[in-house]
C-alpha cells in the first residue's frame, strides 16, 4: 500500500511537473538567447 502510494505520487508529480519543468527550461533558454541576440531582432522575427 505504502509503496504503491509512493509510486502513484511520483507518477503524478512527473505527469504534472514535467510539462512545467520543460516550459521553465525552454523559457530560460529563450530568455538567455534573447538577451544574447537583442530583444528587438527576436521580437521582429516572431510571427
Amino acid at each position: 500500500m505504502n509503496a504503491a502510494f509512493k509510486i502513484f505520487l511520483l507518477a503524478g508529480a512527473l505527469l504534472y511537473g514535467l510539462p512545467g519543468l520543460v516550459w521553465w527550461v525552454n523559457h530560460r533558454r529563450a530568455k538567455r538567447a534573447r538577451l544574447a541576440q537583442g530583444a528587438i531582432s527576436v521580437e521582429v522575427r516572431a510571427p
